[in-house]
């Protein structure tokens, strides 16, 4: 029998995939499926548009409503009725502009101005540029639109059923209608052809210079210290990585990351690192690693109680974390913080606040626009970074850099690349002087109108009316009800477009004298004592607490001792609305000592009979109590005026005794008692503290009278031993609970030290003793089980015993030591006795040997004597000699 070959196939099956699995296992189900999803994407075709920020979107969405209103309501006919004809290649030109000329002319407006006639007919739209983006936005809109369905509808026509092909730019109604834009409209409609704003940079001094006014000048700025840190920050990053307002201002604390590192250089110092991810504008997202910016952003985070660990101050963020083993250490936020925003500020504030900085810096114009922070940025970066890394960091293409980011000021020497320094000269620092927007600015240009100015508009008719019509509503009704408010919004529109138009001239004026008078060697024009501000202070206290910090800013060092100042904490102190510590703050890190604390004095407000009510941390009058009480609870208390205790504004500006107030029913008591009740807010009772208020005082002493001493935990002064006694034990052992967990001490905070983290009691103890000098006239006192000496003292006698210490002299200067052996009576002639405690008067080097003690009533045993104590007098035993005596040297 032939054998036969057999072919083994050694390939292995393949096993089926799990989706083919579940295929085969659910086809029918399957099916069914796909039938419901086919009929759900046809109805929704897909959107081969890109897509935009929200805010693009919201235009785009206006002038699409706009353009359907007018076709619906004017010519009854559909939105999309003209854009099909223009791909049928129907005339349309004629509707096109009929809707552009009714658009420019329905713009206009009544504006109020200082003519007789006290309204004029203002045109909103002057660029014919605006009108150029409106008919690209309308193209754009009916491309994604109605040709979009059309095209689906019809897709073996696809190029008839868009406006975007070649066909349409180069004839047909399209490339009409944008010619007729570019050539005719703005003759006919009176509209510029240029930019209505100039296309500038801001270099670092310019930056800084606007930062600076937005401190120096605070009193003429007015905003709320959130904001005013906010746009600090806004600004600041803003100059380093050429961000947009939208991307910063949309900030979440879920976009930032602290990490407290340890120094590369040197291992026993820690660093704190500022993780900000910027999300572009385009959706992109990109990690940018700064730090310069980190002390703003912390001090924003701990005036939140943003963190998780509850870090009240910058030295607890730094020194509190335990990095153990580890180089980094990522602080995580508390619980419901991550998606509030970084930076309280929208974006009409900031424009707001932007135009009023300008101003108060003496600019010339208004056109400078935050879009120059971006230019400047942009340049700067262009020249340190490779292109993908700038790209990258400001989140756009080359092509957009080079079309939208050069200056229209060309800042390089063309003299100099064309003929070479040895002949042009090297002018480097010129022409980078010349690069500054802020190069003509002057600082002594007027701010308010004159007051005959000011009282002609108040005359005005239309003023007079809206005010009567105002008193009759809240008459009626109350200041809160809606009509009242609508009515003073209406006032403070047209007083404010008013004075607007009223400074435009005065500084036109100003500059044009100014501008002689130095041509002709002369100084310039004085201060105008005649001018008033018309609107009232916003924050006088604040305002001033912001200069004091923008002094500190532009000082450079000179006048203050930097390492003696953390901005950390000052900013936290000016978030929490509290100017006075502020003061101290700055003032403790005063080159030269000062001999008494920089108190912040509010001015005395005109009396007003209609306003008998005033907020006495300066803010201004109130007609009634019901309105100084709302004030007081929503821009002091729910701000965090109240979260520390503090000295009453009123009795310093009186000259009076410092008062602390250390709550808001204090507030409001102590002003009924000591000054007048009509300026005492009518708090409720279970107004006592907002969440995470540390109330724990410093007190700004810089001399102690005889008999106070300072509280080493908190920093309070107190009278007496027994004040401090009772402070200590009622406040932080029994109160806070001082002992039951490890904490930083904060009297190194104060000294500029670096905290160390105390354990327990004996811990606290040998701390003070070998870094505070023992802890001060109060150091032994700083124990759980502390008892306050008397102010008198009795010498009790031991007839039986004699407990004189043999001393020995090794030096001229007295002193007083303190012991506590377990003694009842001693000899009257030797030393003195006060509740079981011992005063002996010794030298500053001196060796005290005790003899035997033995007997009745009592034995000196030294195992009594607490070792932490003698270290807190600076004693030492030496030696035990035996026979119950022992030898001690004062160190």
């Amino acid at each position: 029998m032939a054998a036969r070959a057999v072919k083994i196939s050694t390939a292995r099956t393949r096993a089926a995939s799990k989706f083919a699995r579940v295929l085969d296992e659910n086809i029918e189900k399957q099916r069914k499926q796909a039938q419901e999803r086919l009929k759900q994407f046809r109805s929704e075709p897909i959107q081969d548009k890109p897509s935009v920020c929200a805010k693009t979107e919201s235009e785009r969405r206006r002038i699409w409503d706009a353009w359907t209103l007018y076709f619906e309501k004017v010519h009854g006919m559909g939105p999309e009725k003209i854009w099909i004809d223009i791909c049928e290649d129907v005339d349309v030109t004629a509707y096109i502009r009929a809707f552009f000329q009714a658009y420019i002319e329905n713009s206009k407006s009544d504006r109020p101005c200082l003519g007789p006639e006290e309204y004029e007919t203002v045109q909103g739209i002057q660029s014919a540029v605006s009108i150029q983006g409106i008919w690209m936005i309308l193209r754009g809109e009916a491309e994604s639109g109605g040709l979009q369905r059309k095209r689906q509808e019809d897709p073996a026509n696809r190029e008839k059923w868009s406006v975007t092909t070649e066909r349409h730019r180069r004839r047909g109604p399209i490339y009409m209608i944008t010619q007729w834009i570019e050539n005719e409209v703005p003759s006919k409609f009176d509209l510029t052809r240029q930019q209505t704003f100039e296309k500038k940079e801001m270099t670092p001094d310019d930056i800084m210079l606007l930062l600076g006014t937005l401190w120096n000048r605070a009193s003429h700025i007015g905003c709320s210290p959130d904001v005013r840190l906010a746009f600090h920050t806004a600004v600041l990053m803003a100059g380093i990585g050429g961000f947009r307002p939208g991307e910063l201002l949309g900030l979440t604390w879920r976009q930032v990351l602290f990490l407290v590192v340890r120094d590369p250089r040197d291992r026993s110092k820690r660093r704190l690192v500022a993780q900000v991810t910027v999300q572009h504008s385009k959706l992109k997202e990109h990690e940018i690693r700064k730090s310069q910016h980190r002390i703003l952003l912390l001090a924003g985070a701990l005036a939140k109680r943003a963190f998780e660990a509850g870090f009240r101050s910058f030295d607890e963020v730094l020194y509190q974390p335990d990095l153990d083993t580890v180089d980094a250490l990522p602080l995580r936020w508390a619980a419901g913080i991550e998606d509030e925003p970084v930076l309280p500020i929208v974006y009409h504030t900031y424009w707001r606040i932007w135009k009023r900085t300008l101003f108060v810096a003496g600019l010339r114009d208004d056109k400078q626009r935050p879009y120059s922070l971006r230019v400047g940025a942009g340049g700067r970066l262009s020249g340190s970074l490779t292109e993908p890394v700038r790209n990258y960091v400001m989140g756009n293409t080359a092509d957009v850099f080079l079309k939208s980011y050069q200056a229209r000021h060309v800042a390089q020497n063309l003299v100099q690349v064309a003929f070479g320094e040895e002949l042009a000269g090297d002018d480097a620092d010129l022409f980078h002087s010349l690069q500054r927007s802020f190069l003509q600015c002057d600082p002594a240009a007027p701010l308010y109108p004159p007051e005959e100015d000011v009282k002609a508009v108040e005359d005005r008719e239309d003023i007079r009316r809206l005010r009567a019509e105002y008193k009759r509503v809240v008459a009626e009704t109350s200041s809160d009800h809606p009509e009242a408010k609508s009515i003073a919004a209406r006032i403070f529109y047209v007083r404010r477009s008013l004075f607007a138009q009223i400074m435009v001239d005065e500084r036109r004026k100003y500059f044009v004298e100014a501008d002689k008078l130095r041509a002709s060697g002369q100084p310039g024009p004085g201060p105008r004592s005649q001018d008033v501000n018309p609107f009232r202070a916003c924050d006088p206290q604040g305002a001033l607490a912001a200069e004091l910090i923008g002094q500190f800013m532009q000082s450079d060092g000179k006048g203050y001792k930097r390492e003696s100042i953390r901005p950390a904490d000052v900013y936290l102190a000016y978030l929490q609305r509290r100017p006075q510590e502020v003061a101290v703050l700055l003032q403790r890190g005063a080159a030269s000592t000062p001999t008494s604390p920089l108190i912040i004095q509010p001015k005395e407000p005109l009396p007003d009979s209609s306003k008998p009510h005033r907020c006495l941390f300066g803010c201004g009058l109130f007609p009634n109590r019901g309105n100084l009480t709302r004030h007081s609870t929503r821009v002091h208390f729910e701000k965090g005026t109240f979260d520390t205790p503090f000295y009453c504004p009123e009795c310093r500006r009186l000259g009076m005794r410092d008062h602390t107030i250390d709550g808001p029913m204090e507030w409001s008591n102590h002003i009924a008692s000591n000054h007048d009740p009509r300026h005492a807010p009518s708090l409720p009772p279970n107004l006592l503290s907002r969440p995470g208020a540390s109330w724990i005082k410093e007190a700004p002493y810089w001399q102690l009278a005889k008999g106070q001493g300072p509280c080493l935990v908190c920093g309070d002064i107190l009278e007496n031993a027994g004040a401090f006694v009772r402070h200590f034990k009622q406040l932080h052992v029994a109160k806070q609970e001082l002992f039951k967990e490890p904490f930083l001490c904060q009297a190194c905070t104060r000294q500029n030290l670096p905290p160390r983290r105390i354990e327990n009691a004996a811990d606290w103890q040998a701390h003070l003793a070998d870094t505070h000098e023992g802890g001060g006239p109060f150091g032994q006192l700083h124990s759980p089980s502390s008892e306050p000496f008397r102010k008198k003292r009795s010498r009790a006698k031991a007839p039986e015993h004699d407990f004189s210490p043999d001393i020995e002299l090794r030096s001229q200067k007295r002193r007083k030591t303190a012991f506590a052996p377990n003694i009842n009576e001693a000899d009257s002639a030797s030393c003195s006795v006060l509740d079981g405690e011992v005063a002996i008067e010794a030298e500053e080097d001196v060796a005290l040997s005790f003899p035997d003690l033995a007997g009745p009533p009592s034995e000196l045993d030294l195992s009594l004597i607490d070792p932490l104590l003698l270290g807190a007098n600076g004693c030492t035993p030496l030696a035990n000699e035996g026979n119950g005596s022992a030898t001690l040297v004062h160190t």
